[in-house]
Parts: C-alpha cells; structure tokens; sequence
C-alpha cells in the first residue's frame, strides 16, 4: 500500500497515523489572470481617489513686486547653470537704457614716458557718470558725476556727443540738472508716481559707447528726501539712473563710499524743471585739497 505522510484524512500504515493522497496539486494563490487584472485596476482607482481627496494648500495670486521680481529670481536660477542663456536682469534694463546718457569725464593726455618730453597726444575719456533724460532736452544727474563742472560732454542714447550746460542744481540733494541739444527720437523717461517698499528689487543702468551696464540693486530702506540701496557685487556709478522692475524711473544713485544713496526723482524733478524754465540758477562753490606728489 502507497502511502505518504501528509496531512489530511486519516488512515493505518505500519502503526503510524497516514493518510491516502492520490498527488494532489497545490492551490495557486490567484486562480486566473482577470484577477490580476481585477486587482491592479482597483488599486489603481484607489490611489487615484486618495489623491483626489488629499487636502491641498490653497492658491495664492503673487502680488504686483512679486511678479516683478519674477525676472531676477529667474536670472539666479539660470545663473547656476552656465549653459543657459542669461536672461534677466538684462530684458528688463533694455529699455530702460534708451533714457540714459552718459556724463564724460574731461578728456586726459596720455601720460607720457620718463624721457619723453615732447608734446603729448592722445586723449582718454573715461566715464564720470551717468544719467537719464527726464524731457528732451533736460538730463538729470548726480552732483559727483560732474566733479564741479558746469558744464560736460554728454554721450546720448544714439552715441552721438553733446555739450551739457547746467541750469539748476540743489545743493540738498546733490542732483543737477543739464540743457541738452534736442536730438531726433530723444524720449524721457517715465517717472514712477508710488515710493518703493523696503526689499524691494530693482535695476540700475547705464549706456555709452563703452559701457553699457545694468546692475541689480535692492531697496535697504526708504526716507522721507532719500533711499539707501544694496548691490551684491557691482558698483555703482554716480547718477545711474534706478529703475522699477516695470520700467519706471524712481530714483538716481549717489554711490558714497560703502553706501549707496538712491535720490527720489519724480518732486526732484518737477522743482529743477520748474527753476530752469524760470530761468533761476541755484549754485554753490567749495574747497577741494590735492596732495601735491612727484613733480
């Protein structure tokens, strides 16, 4: 007799408890495949519902300087990765740098060898300053740009250089404003009419024939007749004009040091405007020392 022990049925084989088995095949755990299909499409439906059901943050619209800060926010990301094209900082200031001039520096000879003696030539005109058209025919800029100057070259929007006379000036604000030559397509600038928010993010720029900057700066805090800014690396030229991230002018730079003073532009403007049509000057004069070296 045949027999093996399992459980199950009980039988007698040789005294020990047996039982009869005829090779039974085990159970499988899923008897067919549209189980398993069964199975999956209702774990799908599961999952899918849970999510359905998850609670989920409420939506929140970004706010106006938000969506203005989007670009630089943007340039930082793409920053990190070398390979991308940089875009930015530079969209936003492009049309800005149609408003702005450059203020020249007074042309310097070159300076010439130990044992040369005869008359020098070439001349180097560096960069003072800058500043931004606030009509077509008047510039503002910043008192440090000129360095005393009542009058100086000014590099245009278009590259071509015109002389810059002064008409006003206030000695409270340091801002200057100079009569230009008209020129064929010369727009002003569009004065922002609301005060920045300390945080705030913003652009200064500059153009000329060499230079052609745009700077990243944030507002650090807000006076009643002056801003401070911060910049993260670059410097600052005097009378860069400042910019919203929309396009509007709302201060001129006058870089002190380690501080960076930003002169509100929209009243400012207005008062030199005014005083200039009037034909009123305002002037001032001042003492300059120089530590006599060499020869």
């Amino acid at each position: 007799m045949g027999c093996r022990v399992v459980c199950g049925k009980l039988g007698r084989c040789g005294g020990w408890q047996m039982t009869e088995s005829n090779d039974v095949q085990p159970r499988k755990l899923l008897a067919s495949a549209s189980v398993k299909v069964k199975i999956a499409v209702a774990s799908g439906l599961v999952l899918t519902v849970g999510a359905w059901l998850a609670p989920r943050a409420p939506q929140t619209s970004l706010s106006v300087p938000q969506e203005r800060a989007a670009p630089l926010l943007e340039e930082q990301v793409q920053l990190r990765e070398i390979n991308r094209t940089f875009v930015g900082v530079q969209d936003v200031a492009a049309p800005a740098r149609r408003h702005s001039v450059a203020i020249l520096a007074p042309a310097w000879p070159a300076a010439p060898s130990r044992n040369d003696y005869s008359e020098m030539s070439g001349a180097v005109t560096p960069v003072a300053g800058f500043g931004v058209l606030v009509s077509d025919i008047h510039v503002l800029t910043h008192s440090a740009a000129l360095d005393g100057r009542s009058s100086t070259d000014v590099s245009l929007t278009n590259g071509q250089t015109t002389k810059g006379q002064v008409v006003a000036y206030e000695p409270q604000t340091g801002l200057v404003l100079l009569a230009v030559e008209p020129v064929a397509g010369q727009t002003s600038a569009t004065l922002a009419t609301d005060v920045p928010t300390a945080g705030a993010l913003a652009v200064a720029v500059g153009r000329s024939a060499d230079h052609d900057l745009a700077v990243p700066v944030f507002v650090t805090s807000v006076g009643r007749d002056e801003y401070t800014i911060g910049v993260a690396s670059d410097v600052l030229v005097p009378g860069m004009p400042v910019f919203y991230l929309a396009g509007e002018l709302f201060a001129i730079a006058a870089p002190v040091g380690r501080t960076v003073r930003a002169i509100p532009v929209r009243q400012a403007a207005a008062r030199m405007l005014a005083r200039a049509t009037r034909g009123e000057r305002r002037s001032s004069f001042g003492l300059a020392f120089q530590v006599p070296s060499g020869r």
